[in-house]
Parts: structure tokens; C-alpha cells; sequence
């Protein structure tokens, strides 16, 4: 083989690994707290956040839904409004752990996506 085409070859096999990287790097979430929003820089930016939610706090109107979420490990008790807009089969309830995507205006997170975690079915054997 000539040696432009081992170089080429290199120089390709070297740039698909650094696009492959940049991209695992910058598709990676990394969750933000409640308490985090308040003190990081991510004011309208996209933000990954996850939180409780708070009790009696959400409510459905026929365009979104709104619910108040706060950080459980935190002793500053912060909270957050969000306001989502999309698909109304999202399982949202109180208590929820939840998992917020979208864009944090200084007050509210504006959300694209909603996930939550599953109950967990599992139930201890009874003590005798």
C-alpha cells in the first residue's frame, strides 16, 4: 500500500474516533439537583434536572401540564415550577421521582420531556 493511502487511512480511523468521542461527550446528561438551578450558570439552557413532586401541586389544563418538583436532600427545601407541554400520557403523580428535560428561564423549566421512575413492586415479606 502507498503511503498517502496508510496516512489517509489513519487520518480517517483518528477522526471518526474523535467525532465518536465528542459526541459521547456532549450526548451524556448529566442530572442537575433543584438546588443546582439557583446556584449554577443555566439560565435558558437546556438542563437535565431531577426532583420530587411536590404534593397537591399538579394540575392539567388542555394545552399542558404544570407541577412544582424540589430536591428531597436538600435542606434549603428550593422547589421548581414546571410547565409541560406535550403528550398528556405522561405518568406524573405526587411523590414521583422525576426526571425533567427542557429550557430553565429563572423560574420555571419549560419542558420538552417528562420521565418518571416506576413504583417499585417490590413489597417486603411480612414480619412474624
Amino acid at each position: 500500500m502507498k503511503r498517502e493511502y496508510k496516512a489517509l487511512i489513519v487520518g480517517a480511523v483518528g477522526g471518526i474516533i474523535l467525532l465518536l468521542l465528542a459526541l459521547t461527550i456532549l450526548g451524556s446528561n448529566q442530572y442537575l439537583t433543584v438546588s443546582e438551578l439557583y446556584t449554577e450558570n443555566v439560565k435558558n439552557k437546556y438542563i437535565v434536572v431531577m426532583g420530587k413532586v411536590v404534593n397537591n401541586s399538579i394540575s392539567y389544563s388542555p394545552d399542558q401540564i404544570e407541577f412544582v418538583i424540589y430536591d428531597e436532600n436538600s435542606t434549603k427545601h428550593e422547589s421548581v415550577k414546571v410547565v409541560y407541554v406535550g403528550d398528556k400520557n405522561i405518568d406524573v403523580y405526587d411523590g414521583a421521582i422525576v426526571v425533567v428535560k427542557g429550557r430553565f428561564d429563572g423560574e420555571t423549566i419549560i419542558a420538552t420531556e417528562v420521565l418518571t421512575k416506576c413504583p417499585s413492586t417490590y413489597k417486603p415479606a411480612p414480619v412474624e
